[in-house]
């Protein structure tokens, strides 16, 4: 389009400094149309040229998911299932492909997916951090990263993100054995999350409990509450709390959201002018995790949309990406950062020049087996990323140029 613009600018021009003639206007006009043909032809050549890759990429990654998936519908990493909710971040990609492309084989992973997550919640509502599979049975097991503790549950991100993808399946699905189900479930994980993980004096989110020595099982009152509040969590628990607010019919929900909503600038770095990855025990903005730095801005912002919030800090995240769409830090560079970046300019868009080069890194650290390398010199390939990814070309596919 600008350039059929530049044309039309450029013939216009001609005319009317004296360049063309009036007896050579009709020439001049049959020129311009054809040029005009030409340049229309080309962008929309280049336009059907990315939507191909684009979605040749979705295709590749949703079938990485689904190979991960084992015949119960958990989601195996490296002998580890649902870490940090991988599986969730897995669940809501394939949920955006299946409504792009209709492809059944997607709606089969996501009911699958739920069914297994619902055989693993506690009586309480929460989950554990991980599990590992012994024959056919499923038990709470942290990976090596997680040596210190001998157990974690209660995540806010886990009930977070089941309450919204069991609303998402809720409207899409059509066995009423699995929407009864998730029903309860969903109300499981409301009460608990609101009643062991909200803190009332500023209406955010604690991150989960940690036991240091025992068995899993220990009940919950042998845990204890690890004091940090991170902003990626609670802007997942704004959008469990609306999707529980109406798959559950409870209005409290929404106050509750919107409360979060209200405190979230609380999570604003002034000096860097980015958001923070977390609050403290003193209620203070830090920036750990490492791998976490760029994801708490752009991923929130997709999360929570407000343009008055995320404006200037993705305009700071764009400034900070090199040439090649990457964000190289002295302790990696994350391909975390580069899908945060682009998910939230989709919801906040500020730097669209930019979206294209973190599109062409993202593509270029795609692995052969369709998922994505967890940083740009390690190949490891993790359900979360690809599902991030099945969001965002979900997305772009979906625009009508």
């Amino acid at each position: 389009m600008k350039t059929r613009r530049l044309i039309s600018l450029v013939l216009c021009g001609m005319l009317l400094s004296g360049q063309g003639t009036a007896a050579l206007a009709g020439e001049w006009s049959r020129a311009g149309e054809a040029l005009v043909r030409k340049a229309d032809a080309a962008e929309e050549a280049n336009r059907r040229a990315i939507r191909s890759e684009r979605l040749q990429r979705l295709e590749r990654a949703a079938r990485f998911i689904l190979e991960r998936q084992d015949e119960h519908g958990a989601m195996n990493e490296s002998g580890y299932i649902n870490t940090d909710s991988n599986m969730l971040y897995a669940l809501m990609g394939l949920i955006q492909a299946y409504d792009l492309t209709r492809e059944s084989a997607y709606w089969r992973a996501v009911e699958r997916g739920l069914w297994w997550l619902m055989s693993v919640q506690t009586a309480e509502g929460d989950w554990h951090l991980s599990y590992r599979r012994e024959g056919e049975a499923y038990v709470p097991a942290l990976p090596g990263s997680y040596r210190r503790f001998a157990a974690i549950r209660g995540v806010d991100t886990t009930m977070a993100l089941f309450l919204y993808v069991a609303g998402e399946a809720d409207k899409r699905t059509k066995n009423r054995d699995l929407k009864a189900k998730l029903r309860q479930s969903a109300e499981r994980a409301y009460r608990f999350l609101v009643r062991h993980n909200l803190d009332e004096t500023d209406g955010l989110f604690w991150s989960s409990y940690q036991l240091r020595e025992g068995n899993a099982n220990t009940p919950l009152s042998g845990y204890r509450l690890y004091k940090v509040k991170y902003a990626a969590d609670n802007a997942e628990t704004y959008l469990g709390l609306r999707a529980a607010a109406d798959l559950l019919g409870d209005p409290r929900a929404d106050a509750i959201a919107e409360r979060l909503k209200r405190q979230f600038s609380r999570f604003v770095d002034r000096k860097k002018g980015v958001i923070a990855v977390m609050l403290d025990e003193r209620g203070e903005t830090a920036m750990r995790p490492a791998y976490a730095r760029w994801f708490a801005t752009g991923w929130s912002a997709w999360l929570l949309r407000e343009r008055w919030l995320f404006a200037q800090p993705l305009s700071v995240m764009a400034d900070h990406m090199d040439d090649s769409g990457a964000y190289r830090q002295w302790e990696g560079t994350f391909t975390l950062s580069t899908l945060a970046f682009l998910l939230g300019s989709q919801a906040v868009p500020v730097r669209p020049e930019r979206m294209r080069d973190g599109e062409r890194y993202l593509f270029s650290v795609q692995q052969p087996n369709g998922g994505l390398a967890d940083e740009a010199d390690v190949p490891s390939t993790y359900v979360n990323l690809a599902g991030m990814l099945l969001v965002y070309l979900s997305r772009e596919l979906a625009k009508k140029n």
